[in-house]
């Protein structure tokens, strides 16, 4: 495994596109793309990473996900559930896609972008920039 991360002929395989769930996830991250969309996305990626002082990070207490979320501005208390059902499924031919679907939809939705009179305004502009 090691020699196909270090190996620059090594092309990441393609996933098929998908409207929802995990597969929308697949199709818009950078780990399963190549090029120019790998570069933009990893970019907003490590966008957010950068905001976020590691040295701010340690020695909080709660599970890592919901430590990092919080810095990232994610309220959500469950949100570290949802993670694993996602990271589960997310590499293609793995895990339960229905268990990760509606924990995707809910990442992108309600946790990231909250609901009701009191979400925050960007969720048509984050999707827009990773689809």
């Amino acid at each position: 495994m090691r020699e196909i991360l270090y190996d620059p002929a090594y092309v990441v395989p393609a996933v098929p596109p998908g409207d929802t769930g995990v597969g929308w996830l697949r199709a818009t991250v950078g780990r399963f793309c190549e090029g120019a969309d790998h570069v933009r996305r990893r970019g907003l990626a490590e966008a957010i990473l950068d905001g976020i002082p590691p040295e701010t990070l340690s020695g909080r207490r709660g599970h890592p996900v919901a430590v990092l979320a919080r810095a990232m501005g994610a309220a959500d208390p469950g949100v570290a559930p949802l993670v694993e059902d996602v990271a589960q499924a997310c590499q293609p031919g793995t895990g339960d896609a229905d268990l990760a679907d509606p924990a995707v939809e809910r990442l992108a939705g309600e946790t990231a972008f909250g609901a009701g009179p009191r979400r925050r305004p960007g969720r048509a502009h984050a999707l827009a920039l990773v689809g």
